[in-house]
């Protein structure tokens, strides 16, 4: 399948890539182009920061979000619509609207069979004040229904931050490695880890520290790589393991800052 010139990796090269890729939209004067790639950049700033000192990723995707659903109203795109709509909604800014933005995407998705894209609308509507419970099960029987994987696996995150499961971490990590998203599978071995506090043993504990270090490297994550060499030393400090202490502080102190 031939991959669309907005299907850029979530990186920061991918990141300007899609911010020159707009631009030369607005100059071509595509808006339903343009809007869609606002689209994809605003969902990559969660995770890849937006690279601009005192520019909030959230704040921006938020803003990028609403020009997208500007832009991609005046066309009959209506799956990329949806898309944008849930893009603009961005949990941790107060727009005032969020709740409303998300319901006219799930609206949208509903009536033109859009599955995965319902399945996303309800999954973002799902914090609180609202009842998260009813809301995670709905977008996980859509997930279900047209096999997106990924949708599941964000589901069973979700759902471990709140069950306190460092398992349902574990199996959201590993779909993430087999759908190539490195990051993710990262962040998700780092929270399994941090949930096992109290329930799993030291040993592992460590262990899940250890796959999220093995994914860092293996996919050249420098600043995770230090970030989990930092939870295991901290890890050994606890355990009054002090040469294995010392010896994971050392390799976080032998890689060098990104500049």
């Amino acid at each position: 399948m031939q991959k669309e010139p907005w299907d850029q990796p979530h990186t920061a090269e991918g990141r300007e890539a899609l911010i020159r890729l707009a631009a030369q939209y607005e100059q071509q004067g595509l808006a339903r182009e343009r809007g869609i790639t606002l689209t994809r950049l605003a969902r990559m700033l969660k995770w890849v920061g937006s690279g601009r000192p005192g520019v909030g990723e959230f704040e921006w995707a938020a803003e990028l979000g609403q020009q997208a659903v500007e832009l991609l109203r005046g066309t009959d795109d209506r799956l990329a619509l949806a898309g944008a709509l849930r893009a603009a909604a961005q949990p941790l800014v107060e727009t005032g609207n969020r709740e409303q933005l998300l319901r006219e995407a799930l609206l949208i998705s509903k009536e033109i069979g859009d599955l995965s894209g319902e399945g996303w609308a309800y999954f973002s509507l799902a914090v609180p004040p609202a009842e998260t419970k009813p809301l995670l099960d709905s977008a996980a029987a859509c997930f279900e229904e047209c096999q997106d994987r990924l949708g599941l696996a964000n589901v069973a995150q979700r759902r471990g931050a709140s069950t306190r499961d460092p398992k349902l971490f574990v199996n959201a990590a590993e779909t993430f490695t087999e759908l190539g998203r490195p990051l993710d599978a990262y962040r998700a071995f780092m929270m399994a880890g941090v949930f096992a506090h109290g329930r799993y043993s030291v040993e592992q504990r460590e262990a899940l520290f250890l796959q999220a270090l093995e994914v860092a490297r293996s996919s050249d994550l420098v600043a995770e790589q230090r970030e989990a060499l930092k939870s295991l030393a901290d890890l050994m400090e606890l355990a009054r393991r002090e040469d294995d202490r010392a010896n994971y502080r050392a390799q976080m102190e032998a890689i060098p800052f990104e500049s």
